[in-house]
């Protein structure tokens, strides 16, 4: 049974450019695939067999096999019944979410994999697209490709491609795709990006992975350009931080001589009862990142801001210290001097109750590298 595109044929387009779509059929002895895919295969509950549905990236030299001609394509483009990802692939845009920039950029990214050579890993900032890490600043949209060769790297405008060895346990396949591992994609950016940029990813990552595989792809790297870079950086990530603004708070703590602060504890009072979990803990002193999202993402945000008002009263009967900061403040030094003030009032002075680790996350302060010297 064929399963016609829905949005293809529009009154500018030709009978022919709409019957070649609707005329797919899977070449015999060919399988199906994912991203990046041409072909899915789907359920027809109606008919009780399976039908194949061609979806998601349209490269043109598939259209001009079946005969469809240049002229035509333009004509759909300019009616809005295909849209260009990249130079000759198109998409449907009646089957895919163009207004979602995450959604565009990994359709970009499939285009530029279909382009390729077969044998290119997404790897870099891609990777980190395809494997759902945020990255600050995430202002390169070039597809990011590595080539399991020592030499050759190139660079363009919209791709480039890097050269360096890759270890089996240095690719993973996602949703079709072959792309380099969590870990392997931080060592990457640790390499190539700035400290800052690369703790927010790393401490993303090791969300979702272990600080034994990060230390095992370290040391692979052996030798790299940026290595000494990615130690630091690597040495540096806590799987403990929970949003990029934790993250970019830590580095700015250490930049300022502060006491690195303890990361997912409980705050229990005197009866062992819980009371909070705050972002930082420090001694005597509780750390709070405001980032605003979270007045956004846990229900009404007045309801939000009441809850948080009663927790801190709670915590401040428990006489912790309280300290809060949004992104302006890390901008300056002024956070940092309110922070030491609090710390030196504190000195002494325990608060009641108790606190303890909650839950396990990776941290890779004890990462060791090949060396045996700390990273």
């Amino acid at each position: 049974m064929r399963v016609p595109l829905q949005g293809w044929a529009r009154p500018r387009i030709s009978q022919q450019f709409a019957q070649a779509l609707d005329r797919r059929e899977l070449p015999r002895g060919a399988r199906t695939f994912s991203i990046p895919s041409l072909w899915i295969t789907a359920d027809d509950s109606t008919a009780g067999s399976r039908t194949l549905r061609y979806m998601s990236l349209i490269p043109r030299a598939d259209l001009r096999r079946r005969g469809v001609s240049d002229g035509e394509v333009r004509a759909a483009v300019r009616s809005g019944s295909i849209v260009p990802v990249r130079r000759g692939v198109y998409v449907d845009p009646a089957t895919t979410d163009l207004s979602d920039d995450r959604t565009r950029r990994l359709l970009e990214l499939r285009a530029a994999v279909l382009s390729s050579d077969s044998d290119l890993v997404v790897s870099h900032s891609s990777a980190a697209l395809v494997h759902g890490i945020d990255l600050w600043p995430d202002i390169d949209r070039r597809a990011h490709l590595t080539a399991n060769r020592s030499g050759g790297g190139r660079a363009g405008t919209s791709r480039v491609v890097h050269a360096s060895p890759l270890h089996p346990d240095d690719v993973t396949t996602v949703d079709g795709v072959r792309v380099t591992s969590l870990a392997r994609t931080v060592v990457d950016l640790a390499c190539s990006r700035p400290f800052e940029s690369s703790v927010c990813s790393g401490d993303a990552a090791l969300r979702r992975t272990s600080a034994d595989d990060l230390a095992a792809t370290l040391a692979r790297a052996h030798g790299r350009r940026g290595i000494d870079r990615a130690r630091r950086a690597i040495a540096f990530m806590d799987g403990g931080a929970e949003s990029v603004g934790e993250s970019q708070s830590r580095v700015y703590l250490h930049r300022h001589g502060l006491p690195a602060p303890a990361l997912q504890c409980d705050v229990l009072d005197e009866r062992g009862r819980f009371v909070g979990r705050p972002d930082f803990l420090f001694d005597g002193v509780i750390g709070e990142f405001d980032g605003l999202a979270k007045y956004r993402e846990y229900g009404d945000a007045a309801d939000v801001v009441i809850a948080e008002k009663l927790r801190e009263d709670r915590l401040r009967s428990l006489e912790w210290r309280i300290e809060r900061w949004t992104w302006n403040d890390l901008a300056t030094s002024a956070l940092a001097d309110r922070l030491r003030a609090a710390l030196t009032a504190a000195e002494g002075r325990a608060p009641l109750g108790s606190t303890r680790r909650h839950g396990t996350v990776a941290n890779c302060g004890e990462v060791r590298v090949q060396d045996g010297n700390r990273a």
